[in-house]
């Protein structure tokens, strides 16, 4: 995003920290100034709804310097749709989410969205200059488009809004039935370079205005980029090694019209020989996945092995599934729980969301739904919120066993029916945020 704060990387395959949701604040960054480029966007409120959202990222000050990835979480009371808006501190503003890897922005109550997502093909970066970068989220009771599709040009995996900050916000004011500018400027809505405009104040929102929506703003402060300290001659194996990372993660990722998965590959496997452990791990999901070379589960061992050896625990999880299935070698689950608990015990979630799957299906160990419960309870307060939308598939006795924990947490109240509704969720999630 030209001058926009928050890049973005698309193609490829991946994608913490929260507040509890609010009853009736609809921002929680009042306290940080937005410039008056984005005061537009940030000024539009909701009326009073029953229909609540909030967002928080994955660091609890909001401080990211360029070359940083931020994570965003968003959570509503009730089913909804969810539109989340970039505006950088120059004003330019983009669509990202949904986008052109996650189009269905549906989701349900209590349940937390992760942008990206662990399976998501794009990431956000953290660009320049320093300054803030406002995160608008809107949630809305129906489907609807906020943003005209006129407006909307392509920008990789999300959309370009054009125009200036204030034609942006009174189109979202209009389709949201809010008051617009009764000075009206003619010159905008058309595209235009985007312009100075002077601060403005929230405008009051008449109580017929339609309540079906709900707002929140996320402001985060993008620091000066870290000065790079002078390293001796001896370390500069390690600064090739991140050199040849950082090329191979920006031709595996790419731009929107593809991206060079041989030369991503290539660039990996310097990086992965001169012991940059995160590379190794790369080759390794290359190989698994059969992206640029023909699939080779040996070799994905192999390279998995490696950075599992240096306390990777991706790749300790990678070796655990390969083991579990008996993918490239023979079903072993005595080595994949090994890895698992291992990778758990270093506080991986998605290695404790994989224990609590074999304990509940009592895979190469005897059922236990009090186990699996408990490994669900951890991984989703070590992050792994998938986990909240996983539990609804599990059995019966662990379903109820979860919400026996969430009540002795004292987060729920329901039936212990084995039902993963709305109040469940919101357990789980009041669960891991009070962790």
């Amino acid at each position: 995003m030209s001058k926009s704060i928050l890049k973005h990387i698309a193609i490829g395959g991946i994608f913490i920290i929260g507040m509890p949701l609010l009853a009736h604040a609809q921002s929680g960054t009042r306290d940080i100034a937005v410039t008056p480029v984005q005061r537009p966007i940030y000024d539009i409120e909701a009326p009073q709804s029953d229909l609540k959202v909030t967002a928080w990222v994955d660091r609890a000050d909001g401080r990211y310097r360029p070359g940083d990835y931020l994570k965003l979480y968003v959570r509503t009371n009730q089913d909804a749709y969810i539109t989340v808006l970039d505006v950088g501190t120059s004003g330019k503003t983009h669509v990202i989410f949904p986008n052109r890897f996650r189009p269905d922005n549906h989701v349900l109550a209590h349940q937390v969205i992760e942008i990206p997502g662990p399976d998501d093909r794009f990431r956000l970066k953290i660009g320049g200059p320093a300054g803030t970068e406002l995160i608008k989220v809107f949630a809305t009771k129906k489907r609807r488009d906020l943003i005209r599709p006129s407006r909307l040009a392509d920008a990789g995996p999300f959309k370009r809004v054009q125009g200036t900050t204030r034609s942006i916000a009174r189109d979202i004011e209009l389709e949201l039935d809010l008051p617009a500018d009764a000075d009206e400027d003619l010159g905008e809505g058309r595209g235009e370079p985007l312009r100075a405009e002077g601060p403005e104040v929230a405008r009051p929102v008449p109580a017929a205005a339609r309540p079906g929506f709900a707002t929140f703003n996320k402001v985060i402060t993008i620091l000066e980029p870290r000065a790079e300290a002078v390293r001796p001659a001896a370390s500069k194996p390690t600064r090739s090694a991140q050199a040849f990372y950082r090329r191979a993660e920006a031709a595996y990722y790419g731009a929107a019209d593809g991206a060079s998965y041989r030369q991503a590959l290539a660039l990996y496997r310097k990086a992965a020989n001169l012991g940059h452990v995160q590379a190794m791990l790369r080759v390794g999901r290359m190989y698994e996945r059969g992206e640029a070379v023909r699939r080779n589960l040996s070799q994905a061992m192999h390279w998995y092995d490696k950075a599992a050896a240096l306390g990777n625990t991706q790749a300790m999880v990678r070796l655990a599934r390969l083991y579990g299935r008996g993918l490239g070698v023979p079903r072993n689950h005595k080595l994949a729980i090994r890895w698992l608990k291992k990778a758990a015990s270093a506080g991986d979630g998605l290695a404790m969301l994989s224990l609590s799957r074999i304990y509940d299906e009592g895979a190469g160990v005897p059922p236990d739904e009090r186990k699996a419960a408990s490994y669900i309870l951890a991984a989703i307060r070590a992050g792994a919120w998938i986990a909240q939308e996983r539990v609804a598939h599990y059995s019966e006795a662990t379903r109820k066993a979860v919400q026996r924990a969430l009540r002795q947490a004292n987060t729920y109240h329901g039936e212990i029916d084995g039902k993963i509704g709305p109040e469940t969720r919101a357990a789980l999630a009041d669960y891991a945020r009070a962790g």
